[in-house]
């Protein structure tokens, strides 16, 4: 009678025999080991995912390495004509799946989201498939690939219209970033800077093809403004909110442009109030409400004829005392606001952002006062939020007349959506204030980066 090991290397045997007569697609995978599989496919548009009509690219050179080191094991194969690969025959254990930077048959990109390593755990008799690569080749030769360029000039607005006029001088000596936003995985370019010369201008160079973030510009020197926003080139949101056009196209051999607006918010005028306990939460400043001693920051944003924009400088000014005061500034059209309060806000009425605001129109050199904040404290339980009753005297919000001084474009709202919520959770969660200024600079992307 024929043993137990006989019988095994028998049924081995006839299902090799099997497999080869049914004219088997991958190589026969000895018991006991798994296999690996996938394609890499060539993302034509871009989005990171498998779109019907992307191919697979053939003749691209995949490694898998063992990170066992008591079994150490490194293979590499080519894709077939489909794109796909496999490695086989492969010992239980963990595995490192790469796209090498070198002996591809073209320079590439990765798209959102995507890896040129993924790590993967082989188990016995286990076979993983689908582990695909998503790239973007780039048609460029390697002499040619950091031959383009990121030119401009940074200008000061001074009529405050929203347009850039020949004769308007530059801005010396301003810090100018610009990041790539997709990396190639093999060729990283690093966020690259400049600064602006004597006529306000700059020039970024040497860089890959593809698309830029351009930051925001930082100034320095005596001469730069104390507060400042941008105007142009850009658009106001569905809530007013002015966006940089920042997101710049770099082509092959050539330059994207961009010329900035800059105002100067430097004047004589000055706003101010104090923050006070709503004893009761009705909304009201009645004679025993304390003042407050607020650990909060204080945020402030200027209406330019493109919409409203934060501005440098002025925000996230930390309130270790009862009230506030923004000295300095020029007329305009203004939204001031209490960031991150100790407690329910009560009045001035909450806006979009689910924070306490002013609107108002400040002249040359008039200092507002009394645009004070009331608090009420915050109860273990949630309860129904405090409306102002109508014995309260509603602060008018002052409607641009259209001169200089108070464009009448802009809607006079704001909102970030759910970011500014997400944030303000993250920020109860963590439990205290002292991460203020990362908080601030996070609200600062969220509403205004793009």
């Amino acid at each position: 009678m024929p043993s137990l090991s006989a019988k095994i290397l028998a049924l081995a045997v006839l299902g090799a025999l099997a497999l080869a007569v049914g004219g088997a697609a991958r190589p026969v995978v000895a018991q006991g080991t798994g296999s690996i599989s996938g394609t890499v496919f060539h993302d034509l548009n871009g989005n990171g995912g498998v779109d019907p009509g992307e191919p697979g690219l053939a003749g691209w050179r995949v490694k898998l390495e063992s990170l066992n080191f008591s079994e150490p094991l490194v293979r590499e194969v080519r894709t077939d004509g489909d794109g796909r690969f496999f490695f086989g025959d492969l010992p239980p254990g963990e595995y490192d799946l790469s796209l090498p930077c070198e002996g591809q048959p073209s320079l590439w990109g990765q798209t959102p989201g995507e890896y040129s390593h993924l790590g993967v755990t082989v188990w016995a008799g286990g076979s993983l498939s689908g582990l695909n690569f998503r790239v973007v080749p780039l048609q460029v030769p390697l002499s040619r690939v950091r031959n383009g360029s990121i030119v401009g000039r940074l200008v000061l607005d001074g009529n405050r219209d929203g347009v850039l006029d020949p004769s308007e001088p530059g801005m010396v000596d301003w810090q100018i970033t610009a990041e790539r936003e997709s990396q190639p995985a093999c060729f990283v370019v690093d966020p690259q800077v400049t600064r602006t010369g004597p006529d306000g201008s700059f020039a970024i160079t040497g860089l890959l093809p593809g698309q830029y973030f351009l930051g925001n510009p930082d100034p320095s020197g005596a001469a730069a403004p104390s507060y400042w926003v941008l105007d142009a080139p850009g658009e106001a949101d569905q809530s007013g909110w002015f966006h940089l056009a920042r997101d710049l196209d770099v082509p092959v051999d050539g330059s994207a442009t961009i010329d900035i607006g800059v105002v100067s918010l430097d004047g004589t005028g000055s706003i101010s109030g104090s923050i006070y306990r709503d004893l009761r939460g009705n909304g009201v400043w009645d004679p025993d409400d304390p003042p407050l001693d607020c650990d909060c920051m204080q945020g402030l944003a200027y209406r330019t004829p493109n919409g409203y924009d934060a501005v440098q400088g002025a925000n996230g000014n930390h309130l270790s005392g009862s009230g506030y005061e923004i000295a300095a500034l020029s007329a305009g059209y203004y939204r001031v606001v209490i960031l991150f309060g100790p407690g329910l806000a009560t009045y001035p009425p909450r806006g979009p952002d689910e924070w306490p605001e002013y609107g108002l129109t400040l002249s040359e050199g008039e200092r507002r006062t009394n645009l004070d904040f009331l608090f009420a404290p915050q109860p273990d339980e949630p309860t129904e939020e405090v409306i102002p009753t109508e014995e309260v005297a509603p602060v008018p919000t002052p409607v641009p007349s259209g001169d200089l001084t108070s464009p009448t474009t802009g809607t006079g709202s704001a909102s970030c959506g759910n970011t500014l919520a997400g944030l303000t959770a993250a920020l109860a969660v963590a439990g205290t204030l002292a991460v203020g200024a990362s908080a601030l600079a996070a609200w600062r992307r969220a509403c205004f980066r793009r």
